[in-house]
């Protein structure tokens, strides 16, 4: 007597799954009950939307073990779009079950793999079951698609939301959590990692979306535009309809704008106050200096008399807020004193005010007017050698033909399994190194598009930069933000001497400063030095 098993896919849907799961479970058990030479080994059922990918299937891995180690000697489905959509993967399983004594029937396409013609006609609908799964993957996608353009929101909703058919509804509870997170990061002046460290301190609820406080979960708020209120779609897309591999949208999809799509948790000046702290934040992550968190030369500032960094002294007084540059190693030991070893610490120089600093940068500005022609030639030069550096088009053509060529060669080798010109061992070998060499041709795309993202970036900052600098030399706008772009950093002696150097500029523009008056009538008197 042969023990038999049924295998199906139930509904994903929790109403309908019990029902799916007991009709399938009768009629299993009534088609083998007929037969005097079956036994009924039980069902096993996988939720419906993993019928692509093996991998997801828990039910069917735990069939085919069982198989394997000999309980079971049938297998019964209702038809091959039921077993796998995925033609290789079809034919693999069948096989290896064959190779086991192991048969599959399949019923509403009258195919027993233990016939004769058996695998022939498996061959083709499973082929057949592939491509419906492709169309129906394109139905899919084309439905939600539509939806999409009609603002509709798939999945749960972010934080601080529920999603309710497609429309995001405020969760007040949760609202309030990230209403505190935007004022601790655009008000208060915190970092995310401090932030995320309070909310563990706090014991603040994290509902069931979040795992944890992390600064990963707290970067995801922070740039999230829903709550803003409006809505961005298809930020991920799905690349392959077999395996369900997402990956971060890039160009492949169109994505859809929705400004006031709903009702928001904050309001659009502190996101707008976000989003701009944010950026200026990652970037001075990026160019990783100590000293950048606040303010226009920070990190730039550098000791002539030690070579230390200098830091940033406030102090609040009658007449407002005061700020200097001192020597950092000024500022922690003093002036210069030998040590019992012979060893000299502190540092001589003096604190500059950054009043004087601003006057001395503006002074400077205005003698690179004479150099200003050398200096539009050399951010033109930048612009052109960008193009040069990142010249994709050729690369991305000759790699879009590398993918055609080995999907093609994926293609030859099923043809040459099913026509038994190479083994199954053959076969899973060239398939491994095809697969293996198509991957990192898609990565390498992937690259390539990344880099040519970041070239339009680059030509757009350096223009800006060139547009900045032509707008400060004719004196049409100053600014101590666009000083910080333009200068790449200053050298102050104790002398009060100064060398500034700005980006572009072959040489640095040395200059020397004394001071006049008092309060609102303290000033720099700058003369170049020889």
């Amino acid at each position: 007597m042969l023990t038999v098993v049924g295998y199906g896919r139930v509904s994903t849907d929790d109403n309908d799954q019990l029902n799916s799961l007991n009709n399938q479970t009768r009629f299993f058990s009534e088609y083998i009950n007929k037969n005097p030479d079956w036994k009924f080994g039980g069902i096993y059922a996988d939720e419906g939307i993993t019928g692509t990918n093996i991998k997801k299937r828990d039910e069917f891995k735990k069939m085919l073990g069982e198989a394997l180690y000999g309980n079971v000697d049938l297998i019964i489905t209702k038809e091959v779009s039921r077993f796998a959509r995925n033609t290789v993967d079809t034919l693999y399983y069948v096989r290896l079950l064959k190779s086991k004594g192991v048969g599959v029937i399949f019923i509403n396409d009258n195919i027993d793999s233990r016939d004769k013609d058996g695998e022939f006609r498996l061959t083709i609908m499973a082929s057949v079951a592939q491509e419906e799964s492709r169309k129906t993957s394109e139905r899919v996608k084309w439905g939600q698609r539509r939806q999409m353009e009609k603002g509709f929101v798939f999945g749960s909703g972010p934080f601080g939301y529920r999603c309710h058919k497609g429309i995001l509804e405020i969760k007040e509870d949760e609202a309030a959590i990230v209403r505190d997170i935007f004022n601790r990061y655009v008000y208060e002046q915190k970092g995310i990692s401090v932030i995320a460290r309070e909310l563990r301190d706090e014991n603040v609820s994290v509902g069931g979306r979040i795992e944890k406080w992390s600064p990963q979960a707290v970067s995801r708020i922070l740039c999230n535009e829903k709550y803003v209120g409006d809505l961005i779609t298809q930020k991920t897309v799905i690349v392959d309809f077999l395996e369900h591999k997402q990956e971060k949208n890039q160009g492949q999809e169109k994505q859809l704008y929705f400004r006031d799509h709903h009702e928001p948790i904050i309001n659009r000046e502190t996101w707008e106050l976000a989003k701009e702290e944010y950026s200026k934040r990652s970037k001075l992550v990026k160019e990783n200096s100590k000293y950048t968190n606040r303010y226009w030369c920070s990190g730039k500032i550098k000791c002539g008399e030690c070579g230390s960094s200098c830091i940033t002294r406030t102090s609040r007084l009658k007449n407002g807020r005061w700020r200097a540059w001192q020597c950092s190693r000024a500022y922690t030991y003093g002036k210069t004193k030998k040590q019992n070893e012979g060893q000299e610490k502190g540092c001589d120089n003096k604190i500059i005010n950054e009043k004087i600093l601003v006057s001395c940068v503006h002074f400077a500005l205005k003698q690179i007017k004479f150099f200003k022609e050398e200096i539009y030639k050399e951010i033109w030069e930048d612009l052109s050698n960008l193009s040069l550096y990142y010249d994709n088009e050729e690369k991305e053509r000759k790699v879009k033909k590398e993918i055609s060529n080995v999907i093609s060669k994926k293609e030859q080798i099923i043809d040459m399994y099913l026509e038994k010109k190479i083994t199954e061992e053959e076969y899973e070998r060239m398939k491994i190194r095809y697969d293996k060499s198509l991957k990192e041709f898609q990565k390498n795309l992937k690259d390539i598009k990344i880099q040519e993202k970041r070239k339009i970036k680059d030509n757009m900052n350096l223009e800006l930069i060139l547009k900045e600098i032509k707008s400060i030399l004719l004196q049409e706008r100053t600014s101590k933000e666009l000083y910080g772009q333009l200068i790449e950093r200053i050298i102050i002696y104790k002398k009060q001497d100064l060398d500034i150097f700005f980006k572009y500029i072959p040489m640095p523009v040395c200059l020397h400063y004394e001071t006049t008056g008092k309060g609102e009538t303290y000033q720099a008197v700058c003369s170049l030095r020889e």
